[in-house]
Parts: C-alpha cells; structure tokens; sequence
C-alpha cells in the first residue's frame, strides 16, 4: 500500500488548500466576482476543492511511514467507512421517524467530507498517542 500513496509533500501543500478554500467559504469571500461566476458555482467549485483537499491529505504518505502506521491507516480508513454507513443508517431512521411528506437524501459530498475528516482527526490522534 506504501507505493500506491502520494509523496508526503502533497500533505502540506492540500493542508493549505484546505484551509484557504474553508476560509473562503465560511467567510463568503467573493471570489465569484473575481473570476466572473455566479455565487451559486463558486461555492460548488470550493467545495470540489476541500473534497480534493482532504482526499489528498488522507491519500499521502507520513514522513516516516512504517508498517505500524500502514496497519493504522487501514485500520482507520475501515473504521471511517463503518462510521459513513452509520451516518447514513442514522439519517434513514431520521427520515423515516420525521418525515414530513417528502424525502430529503443526504448529499454525497457531506458523507464523504464527515468520512474523510473522520479518518483524518482518529488516524491523527491514534498515531501521536
């Protein structure tokens, strides 16, 4: 599995991206203007862009990455797909208790931002503990 990881310096460099993008969108910088978009699809291409961000963070190697921390990783990466299914275990009792007349499915992108960052604070603090 160590081969098939990003270089460690992708981690940094999708850590910055991550944070500047998050930014972005929280403090509704209006970069629409900038590049001539509506409001509307530049907060769809920041989103797009966490969603890269994390997926790299979570797909690039550690500086010192041993068989210990590759046991960790996949151990945390099935853990974090167990928590996905249980988001969306919990959202379809969630509808069904309150349902309201009409059905609303959780987006994608919201699943795969909570398994993401899942995986990334519990691998994080497993491996400094």
């Amino acid at each position: 599995m160590n081969d098939r990881l990003l270089p460690n310096q992708y981690k940094l460099i999708a850590f910055v991206i991550f944070i500047i993008s998050i930014l972005a969108f929280i403090l509704k910088i209006p970069l629409a203007d900038l590049v001539q978009l509506e409001q509307a699809r530049m907060s769809w291409i920041i989103k797009d862009i966490v969603l890269i961000s994390l997926l790299i963070i979570t797909f690039s190697k550690d500086k010192n990455e041993t068989q210990k921390i590759q046991n960790l990783r996949v151990q945390e990466l099935r853990g974090a797909v167990i928590f996905g299914g249980f988001i969306l275990l919990i959202h379809s009792i969630q509808e069904i208790l309150f349902w309201d007349g009409r059905y609303q499915i959780e987006d994608g992108f919201e699943l795969m931002i909570a398994i993401l960052l899942y995986y990334i604070i519990v691998f994080n603090v497993k491996k400094y503990k």
